[in-house]
Formats: C-alpha cells, sequence, structure tokens
C-alpha cells in the first residue's frame, strides 16, 4: 500500500524537476514613420475671436468673448502622383493605358468615322433649316394674332354702329310718327267739307 502512495509522489517530483522553457523577449522596432501629407492632406482649422454677442435665439442670453475653432476643409487624399511615379519602367512591363494610346485604326473605324462625320454635318444643316423655318412660322404667327386683333376690333366697330344705326333708325320712325301725326289732324281740320263728298 506504500508502494501505491509512492507512484504519484515519483511523478510529481519528476514534473517539478523539468526546467520551465526558456523565454526570450525581444524589443519591437518602432514603426516607420511616414510622412502623411505624402497621401493625405490633413484637415485645416482656424481660430476666430469673438467679442460679446446676445444670443440671437433667446434675446436674454448673453455670449462672453471667446474664441471659435471652424475647420476650414476636412482631411482628403493627395491625389498628386509622388516621386516614385518619375522612373517609368521598360516598355514591355508597362500596361498600356487605353486613355492615352492612340486608337487602332483599320478600313472599317476610318468608315464608320467618316459617316459619323457626315452625319453630323447633315443633322447641323438640317438643325440649320429648321431653325429658320420656326423663326419663319413665328412671323407667321405673329401676323395672324394681329389680324385675330385687328378682326375683333372691327367685328366690335361693326356692332356699336349697327346699335347706332338702329337707334338712329327708331329715332327717325318716332320723329316721322310725331311729324305725320299733327298733320294728318290739321288736313282734317282745316278742309273745308266740300258739296261733293259722298253725294
Amino acid at each position: 500500500m506504500k508502494l501505491l502512495c509512492l507512484i504519484p509522489l515519483v511523478f510529481m517530483g519528476a514534473c517539478s524537476t523539468s526546467r520551465p522553457p526558456k523565454l526570450t523577449v525581444r524589443p519591437q522596432e518602432p514603426p516607420t514613420t511616414m510622412d502623411a501629407s505624402a497621401f493625405r492632406y490633413p484637415e485645416v482649422f482656424r481660430a476666430y475671436h469673438i467679442g460679446r454677442y446676445s444670443d440671437p435665439n433667446n434675446s436674454l442670453v448673453m455670449h462672453e468673448h471667446h474664441t471659435v475653432y471652424r475647420v476650414e476643409a476636412h482631411s482628403r487624399w493627395n491625389l498628386h502622383p509622388g516621386s516614385d511615379c518619375a522612373a517609368v519602367p521598360e516598355p514591355s512591363a508597362t500596361p498600356t493605358n487605353p486613355a492615352f494610346s492612340s486608337p487602332p485604326l483599320n478600313d472599317a473605324i476610318i468608315a464608320e468615322l467618316n459617316l459619323q462625320k457626315s452625319t453630323t454635318a447633315q443633322l447641323m444643316s438640317q438643325s440649320k433649316g429648321l431653325a429658320v423655318s420656326i423663326d419663319q412660322l413665328q412671323a407667321v404667327l405673329r401676323q395672324a394674332k394681329l389680324g385675330a386683333e385687328e378682326t375683333a376690333a372691327v367685328r366690335k366697330l361693326i356692332v356699336t354702329l349697327e346699335k347706332r344705326l338702329q337707334t338712329t333708325e327708331t329715332e327717325q320712325r318716332r320723329l316721322a310718327q310725331t311729324l305725320a301725326a299733327p298733320s294728318a289732324s290739321e288736313s282734317n281740320t282745316n278742309s273745308p267739307a266740300s258739296p261733293f263728298d259722298g253725294k
């Protein structure tokens, strides 16, 4: 039984006699400092001194003089090429930029370009002709509007003349009736009775 109690002690002793692993700590190298302005512009801010003023939202509040800092421009990327862009690699290694390379020319492309140029010239001449016809149409419309206004004025004049003519005719009839009625009564009273009337 004693023997069995010693077996765990032997294992524990073996574990305690082993050396701990050696840990070496090396100091970390400081990070390389980069000039931030080479790839990003810092934000620009200005300080403004403000004197006493009353609050525009509340006339019962007065602000003491203080400094206000305002961001004038936010930080943004520096898109100018750096100095390392100046070195041009070998022509075989440079990728072609389609914006700076001349387009490939063949007979089909040249024919298409000439067709586009002639179509553009035709469209320009047609647009000039349309502009001239639009100007002529606007002149005709102006004349038609003036003619319509003159016609309306003539109609209005005709209506007023007809009314005046009617009033004149009614006045003439009334005057003729008033003149005819007394003359008929005078002719009946002034004429002597003829002995031969009715006999």
